[in-house]
């Protein structure tokens, strides 16, 4: 899929995104990210050598850090379900939503290893809401996603 981005260079549908060394704007997650519920503010930024990769930040520990991918950028016609709990915490109605929804914004953690193929975390996407700064990882039940979903990255520039 080709990537678009807006005439800030920001992603279409995302965006508050910015650059890694400009000050950045903070998501209130108020259950946190599963593992990590104590983590409740996060920013959200890109390093545009890296592209498409995103870094949602812990504002209480800038050493927690989840890279992530819009999930447009993976996966073409994904869909999710946001129930009434996780819709409520977003301020928006339940039900499916696309990957391409523009009030949304969808993205998947990514896990990278160097003993095998780098994994996308599909069953759980973090969905943030730019409008009222709140996000949340929204788990699915059953479906056809798995936590494992084998992704390839790009080859990082070697240092010289």
């Amino acid at each position: 899929m080709e990537r678009t981005f807006g005439a800030s260079g920001h992603y279409l549908g995302c965006g508050a995104i910015v650059h890694l060394n400009q000050e950045t704007p903070s998501y209130h997650f108020p259950e946190g990210i599963p593992a990590f519920e104590d983590h409740k503010r996060f920013t959200l930024a890109r390093d545009p050598s890296l592209d498409p990769l995103l870094f949602l930040r812990s504002e209480i520990d800038p050493n927690l850090r989840f890279v992530c991918i819009q999930v447009r950028f993976l996966v073409s016609g994904y869909t999710y379900e946001l129930d009434e709990a996780g819709a409520a915490l977003l301020g928006v109605s339940p039900g499916n939503y696309t990957a391409d929804d523009e009030n949304l914004c969808c993205m998947t953690i990514i896990s990278v290893s160097s003993e095998g193929p780098s994994t996308a975390n599909l069953l759980a996407p973090v969905v943030i809401n730019f409008e009222n700064g709140l996000g949340l990882q929204a788990v699915q039940v059953g479906g056809e996603w798995s936590h494992v979903h084998p992704i390839e990255l790009p080859e990082a520039p070697q240092c010289s």
